[in-house]
């Protein structure tokens, strides 16, 4: 096939391993982390995680929750503004809605975001769906921001991939839930939810009231 060799892997094994390894001790030293749901996280195959984003810790969290799991590491939708090289740890640069926000804010003229945006989302479609078809695990944050105390705007763009590309992968949410991020002991529970009832046939507004909902279940949030 003509996607098995016009890519390849970004993700270094052993800078994702060296970063898991650093933040697996850290978390465990600072926190008492508590994890429902284990079996939904597939043994192998391809899947695509949407968390609830509070904390820039989410991103250490799910990496070291799933390979305790599974020893399965994973590539996550990371936002433009990080350097390239945080690729190496299994991030993948998009534009987000709210780096456009920025960006414009700084007076960038409208030519020139197109022109940015552009070249990060070159082949982003077919790069993940190359990564699916290697049975590869993307997380993707459906707010595509922190937002605590509430779930946020829901944005679809990786589950409309999905659809559009016809392939069947789980869809699964995930909560997490902060007793006191601040405090050293404290909980942090991360509930992991079935896989979501997604079909091609789902209009997106109806995938956002999906998505929202379970998030708000799982994470605890009224």
């Amino acid at each position: 096939m003509e996607t098995e060799t016009k890519f390849k892997h970004r993700r270094n094994k052993y800078a994702n391993l060296f970063i898991r390894y650093f933040a697996k001790i850290v978390l465990y030293v600072f926190y008492n982390v508590i994890v429902f749901g284990r079996d939904h996280i597939p043994i192998k195959g391809p899947a695509l995680l949407l968390p609830k984003h509070i904390s820039n810790l989410d991103t250490f969290l799910i990496g070291v929750m799933v390979h305790n799991i599974h020893y399965r590491p994973l590539y996550f939708m990371m936002k433009a503004s990080i350097p390239s090289w945080v690729e190496k740890f299994g991030g993948i640069r998009i534009a987000r809605p709210k780096d456009l926000r920025i960006r414009k804010s700084k007076k960038y003229s409208k030519e020139t975001n197109e022109r940015w945006k552009a070249s990060l989302q070159k082949n982003m479609p077919e790069y993940t769906s190359w990564l699916y078809q290697q049975g590869e695990i993307i997380v993707s944050y459906p707010e595509g921001e922190r937002t605590p105390g509430k779930v946020g705007d829901i944005y679809t763009t990786s589950v409309e991939h999905i659809q559009q590309s016809g392939i069947s992968i789980p869809i699964i949410p995930i909560g997490i839930e902060y007793e006191n991020k601040g405090k050293f002991g404290s909980k942090i529970f991360i509930r992991i939810g079935k896989e979501l009832p997604i079909t091609n046939k789902n209009p997106a507004a109806e995938i956002k009231e999906i998505i929202k909902n379970r998030l708000k279940q799982l994470s605890r949030i009224e």
